[in-house]
């Protein structure tokens, strides 16, 4: 508290209701819906996919392509390499200018240090999404850091 210049819990919890904070939700989907879904996704992955191969840093081994994806999370892929070095991606749709962390495994695919997010909006080049740009666009303030482990 002392660095963001507050001296009191009540004065820290009405910044933070003031502030923009990040969520995860749990998303249900119809079944029209979920049809939908799967097309962005299908769309994301493939053009993601399209723009690394064009960038020199990334290799994909020829095994890689939809044989690596799983079907059951089709936004996670490994066995890239990025400079020399192996490399997760999580690809996810940005339509609506809205991501949503669906699948377990994207969030814990995230929590490796050699995890890339790549977002796609269907119009635009894709997008490396960093913390920093994710603080930015939600224009999140407060991280609340809690000690795992």
């Amino acid at each position: 508290m002392v660095a963001s210049a507050l001296s009191t819990l009540a004065e820290a919890e009405e910044m933070n209701k003031s502030s923009k904070r990040l969520h995860f939700e749990n998303t249900h989907f119809n079944t029209g819906n979920w049809e939908y879904v799967k097309i962005i996704i299908t769309r994301a992955v493939t053009k993601v996919l399209q723009y690394l191969q064009t960038n020199t840093r990334y290799h994909f081994p020829e095994e890689l392509g939809v044989l690596m994806v799983s079907s059951q999370t089709p936004t996670v892929i490994t066995g890239a390499l990025k400079d020399g070095q192996p490399i997760n991606l999580v690809i996810r749709p940005a339509d609506g200018k809205k991501v949503h962390v669906y699948y377990g495994a994207e969030f814990k695919a995230l929590l490796q240090e050699n995890t890339e997010f790549w977002i796609q909006n269907g119009d635009d080049v894709p997008e490396l999404l960093t913390i920093g740009k994710i603080l930015q666009y939600t224009e999140t303030e407060i991280i609340l850091c809690i000690q795992i482990g």
